[in-house]
């Protein structure tokens, strides 16, 4: 039993490096689906605002079926449909097609007669990881006849593991594309857009960087009291303390909070804290100087810089112009992009003007245009469904 629930850990501990590295999910996911016994599972990202996919990595599935899934994704909509409104659903609703879906559509529905059940799979599951105006984001796996349909002893593993996956899939979608390197951790998470915190067990503030001291001194959802962090809502802050207990517990079932802890402030536009144990993993252990549960906050108003690589590299932006353009593309306006940056307005219009000149663009709304058809975004495969 020990060993099960240290092996149980230890995946755990690769899950969240993958937060920090999605060039870790293969190796990880392959690892999530043994674990479940299935025989197939794929992650999917998608921007529903843009009908754009972000992120895909699968594991199981034959390099032919994989390349035959766009014949099918009007089959999985209609499949996906016939168990009601995906979006409306509760996140923690998982969907079982032997279970959910109705008997007559998996006889006829294309996807299950000539994808699924020619490879030998008799059930799909579905898990959504995130779901918001700006991502719809899925664990899916089928299921081989051999296992039999999916039974409660695979739902209560998911269920421990599902709020890890939510977790790293929500991190690694604030911090986009940037890496963290050894030694290099001030200056990797420091420039990001995002509020990031670095705590100890106690709630000591051991890191944080310029948007965090932004949003601590905003003083409406977070504050620091002798040099500890406390959430202002009495209820955010009991969930905070349980959440950060079972960090350092090493606790495998954790706190319950996947998705984040919601954090609201009067008129203030809401956010959410998600927490990244930093204890173990070959990842993690190179950022924090001792134990430590990183904090990211995401919500409106704090958006993930966008990645903007295409453009600096088309036309040699220095860094300073590719952190005014990210604010720039955010929706600041030069005054505003200066403040939250903490340079001088002058800078700012030098780094603009500059920007002008190399981009041959005279607007910033010409700029902010050719900045979005430029950027990337982090895809790893080409299909959605698994």
């Amino acid at each position: 039993m020990m060993s099960e629930l240290a092996e149980f850990s230890d995946l755990i501990g690769d899950i969240y490096d993958c937060a920090l590295d999605t060039g870790r999910w293969p190796a990880v996911l392959a690892r999530i689906r043994r674990e479940l016994d299935f025989a197939n599972a794929a992650i999917y990202v998608f921007d529903p605002a843009e009908s754009r996919l972000l992120f895909y990595v699968s594991d199981g599935i034959a390099r032919e079926w994989e390349a035959r899934m766009p014949e099918y994704q009007s089959d999985v909509g209609e499949m996906m449909a016939s168990t009601g409104d995906l979006l409306a659903q509760d996140i923690d609703r998982y969907y079982i097609a032997s279970r959910d879906v109705p008997a007559d559509v998996l006889n006829t529905n294309r996807y299950i007669v000539e994808w699924a059940r020619p490879q030998g799979l008799c059930d799909l599951l579905q898990a959504t990881l995130m779901k918001n105006d700006r991502r719809l984001a899925s664990l899916a796996m089928g299921r081989a006849e051999s296992a039999g349909r999916v039974d409660g002893g695979a739902i209560a593993r998911l269920r421990l593991l599902l709020p890890h996956v939510r977790r790293a899939v929500a991190i690694s979608d604030l911090i986009d594309r940037h890496m963290i390197e050894t030694g290099r951790f001030a200056e990797a998470l420091g420039g990001l857009s995002v509020p990031i915190f670095l705590v100890a067990e106690n709630g000591e503030v051991l890191f944080r960087n310029a948007a965090g001291t932004r949003l601590v001194a905003r003083n409406d959802m977070i504050a620091e009291r002798h040099g500890c962090l406390v959430v202002r809502s009495a209820d955010a802050q009991s969930r905070f303390s349980r959440a950060l207990a079972a960090a350092f517990l090493d606790d495998v079932a954790g706190d319950a909070t996947g998705t984040g802890i919601a954090l609201r402030s009067g008129d203030s536009a809401p956010a959410v804290m998600h927490l990244l144990p930093l204890m173990h993993g070959v990842a993690r252990l190179n950022i924090a100087p001792r134990p430590a549960v990183a904090l990211f906050f995401s919500g409106p108003d704090m958006a993930p810089a966008p990645d903007l690589a295409g453009v600096a590299g088309s036309f040699g932006l220095t860094k300073g112009e590719v952190r005014l353009l990210e604010r720039i593309v955010l929706g600041d306006d030069i005054g505003q992009a200066a403040e939250n940056l903490g340079i001088a307005r002058t800078t700012a219009k030098t780094h603009l003007a500059r920007m002008f000149d190399k981009t041959g663009t005279n607007r910033q709304s010409a700029l902010v245009a050719l900045a979005h058809r430029l950027s990337s975004a982090p895809i790893v495969g080409s299909h959605p469904q698994g």
